[in-house]
């Protein structure tokens, strides 16, 4: 088995042809910190939306609020892909309607008693 010789010239130019220049680094970082603001930006919009949603009963005068029910499920479902979840989105919302409405079933039952 031979052993490949490279010269130290060869590798340094090498190295020094894969790094990006000062401009290209500072346009990269910026669009890097542009992303995870957006990112963060979303995450705090899901959350304030699931927080009103949450404020609303899903359970009314004898009734469910079937609004509210959806509300309180697209919230959930968009607080999930924010959070970086990357399940289909029909998956998403499927999982929060099942969750939502078994919250409101849970205010029905306590509403009787």
């Amino acid at each position: 088995m031979t052993r490949r010789q490279i010269s130290n010239l060869t590798f340094r130019s090498a190295l020094q042809a894969d790094r990006i220049s000062g401009d290209a680094r500072k346009v990269a970082i910026a669009a890097f910190n542009a992303k995870k603001l957006a990112e963060a930006q979303a995450r705090d919009a899901a959350r304030a939306a699931l927080t009103a949603a949450k404020a609303s009963p899903l359970f009314v005068s004898g009734s469910f609020d079937r609004a509210a029910v959806m509300r309180l499920a697209h919230a959930r479902a968009k607080q999930s892909r924010a959070a970086g979840n990357t399940a289909r989105w029909a998956d998403l919302i499927r999982s929060s309607l099942l969750n939502a409405w078994s919250e409101a079933r849970a205010q029905r039952r306590s509403a009787a008693h």
